[in-house]
């Protein structure tokens, strides 16, 4: 590491694709760290398309795994608020939710309360339980870092793993550059049973609750539900389901892993039933899949909630499922054609850039290289005190000149208008 020329800490909330050629040749050759602290299989979907799109054009990157342990962690999401404000950008919870819920805009006052109480509340919490703690045994071991809360202010760079088409656009930073769907690459050939399966005209359903939550480890009353809908529907289904089924249906293909971009790009696939993971709800839409989302844990119900708002899902709660309710919004979502139109909206305007997610990922980085840490895309609005940047200091200022002027303004009117009287009273009693 001694002998890195550059180091590169990238901050990824989300993932990439494959470098075409639309950005010029990198001016020269340089040395890159890229750092991976959580070591979950969804956050190296992140991390390494990035790294090999950097090594094709010629830089040399390292790689190192910090953990050789597995973590179950929650997906990259969009740009978390706290973090935004500690970059310099407040974002206002009048109209931006917090980590934990969606509200559907224009917020109500109800919904503003709400959401404020807890915009205040859960960076408090973070900073207690978590931050903290970790500040103080980092502090203990290596007395001589910088704090976190510097690292986090003076980084160069943040790529966000959002898009204002999917997401709710917002005021960025020029260091903070959305690059949503970097993990999405142009679909390749079916295996030939998924091929088979999916090829004709019957509408397919494709289910998955992704790479943390296993299918075939839901209690058996809810395999029960599953099957027998799946059994009753005039359509297909692939599931991804981790153990041999215990039923089968003529309708049903299952199999422990499958190729999930490359599945919901075939266009029999009309429906994704999902726990409505970040980057599985980026790739439903990017190919124009309309979702029917099973949140479990975590971002999960936000994100559904958020894709129910955009028009392009319906969501269930596990504690409400049953046969009839899976039946019938499977059906809503393939023969409402509703959702289908804004889904592909959606994927039209994500795929409508100037650069790939990849290379605008690859041009941001080779930018803050060759500008040094590019210190003059940083806002002022980092090193300012919350009471500095909400004015309360000024406030403070203004209500104490007010008072002032409201003593001054008294004092005034007792002297006047109590000489007046005294001087009243004094004439009227030479008259008695």
């Amino acid at each position: 590491m001694a002998g890195l020329r550059v180091l590169v800490l990238v901050v990824l909330a989300g993932a990439l694709q494959a470098v075409g050629a639309a950005l010029p040749p990198p001016e020269r050759s340089y040395n890159i760290l890229m750092l991976l602290p959580v070591s979950s299989k969804s956050h190296r979907n992140v991390f390494m398309p990035l790294a090999k799109a950097l090594t094709q054009r010629g830089h040399k990157v390292m790689y190192p795994f910090t953990h050789n342990h597995t973590f179950m962690t929650i997906n990259p999401g969009e740009l978390h608020p706290s973090f935004s404000a500690s970059m310099g950008n407040f974002l206002n919870p009048a109209y931006v939710s917090n980590m934990l819920e969606n509200y559907q805009h224009p917020f109500s006052l109800l919904d503003r309360w709400k959401n404020l109480i807890m915009s205040v509340i859960l960076p408090f919490h973070w900073e207690r339980a978590i931050v903290t703690p970790v500040q103080a045994e980092i502090s203990k071991q290596f007395p001589d870092l910088p704090r976190l809360d510097d690292l986090k202010r003076n980084q160069s760079l943040t790529l966000i793993n959002s898009h204002f088409s999917v997401g709710q656009p917002l005021p960025l930073l020029p260091n903070q550059v959305e690059v949503g769907g970097l993990h999405i690459g142009p679909p390749a050939a079916l295996p030939k049973d998924l091929s088979d399966f999916l090829s004709g005209t019957t509408p397919v359903v494709y289910m998955s609750l992704g790479s943390i939550a296993r299918s075939s480890a839901m209690p058996q009353e809810y395999k029960d539900i599953f099957f027998s809908a799946f059994a009753k529907l005039p359509y297909k289904v692939l599931w991804k389901f981790e153990e041999k089924p215990p039923k089968k249906a003529k309708n049903l293909f299952v199999q422990s892993w499958m190729p999930q971009q490359d599945v919901l790009a075939h266009p029999n696939v009309k429906v994704f039933i999902s726990h409505c993971g970040w980057l599985g709800s980026q790739e439903s839409l990017y190919f124009g899949t309309p979702i029917l989302g099973l949140p479990i844990f975590g971002d999960q119900p936000k994100n559904a909630l958020a894709l129910e708002h955009a028009g392009v899902a319906r969501s269930l709660a596990w504690a409400d499922l049953n046969e009839q309710r899976l039946m019938d919004s499977i059906t809503e979502l393939i023969e409402n054609p509703k959702y289908r139109e804004k889904a592909e909206k959606i994927s039209a305007a994500m795929k409508d850039r100037p650069l790939s997610a990849v290379e605008t990922a690859v041009y941001w980085t080779e930018y803050v290289i060759r500008h040094q840490g590019a210190v003059h895309l940083r806002s002022p609005e980092r090193d300012l005190t919350w009471v500095q940047l909400l004015h309360l200091d000024l406030l403070l200022l203004l209500h104490v000149a007010l008072y002032l002027v409201y003593l001054i303004i008294s004092k005034l009117l007792a002297f006047f208008c109590g000489g007046s009287r005294s001087k009243a009273k004094r004439m009227k009693g030479k008259r008695d």
